[in-house]
């Protein structure tokens, strides 16, 4: 996904100030490059395995949040281009969240399902 492009993260996180409120909510977060994303968390590598999105203030990832997907669109279709896994601190201005690049993982999923779908069709 190109930097920049906006994408939508969803959790039960917290909305700065207002605590757990047990309600689904949705934020839109900027793609950051991988390279950049490094850079504001301090040289941490981020690789290709991982993506980022997210560094404006008051708007990002929380607890709670983590394990929430951030779904962007693609052409007519919505993709889940990410499954939160941390950030450094509640959404602060140039500190992305950083996410488990799903595509990257793409061929072991389809990978997995085919060996379970066989388990079950030969049981």
């Amino acid at each position: 996904m190109k930097e920049g492009t906006n994408c939508t993260m969803y959790g039960w996180g917290e909305t700065k100030g207002t605590g757990y409120e047990g309600v689904m909510k949705a934020v839109q977060l900027p793609i950051v490059g991988n390279e950049k994303c490094s850079e504001n968390h301090r040289g941490n590598l981020i690789t290709e395995t991982k993506i980022c999105a997210g560094g404006r203030k008051d708007e990002g990832v929380c607890d709670n949040d983590y394990g929430g997907p951030l779904v962007c669109q693609e052409g007519e279709s919505k993709i889940i281009l990410g499954v939160s896994i941390h950030g450094r601190g509640c959404a602060r201005v140039n500190r992305p969240a950083v996410f488990v690049n799903v595509p990257y993982y793409t061929q072991w999923i389809h990978k997995v399902f085919r060996y379970f779908f066989y388990l079950e069709e030969n049981h």
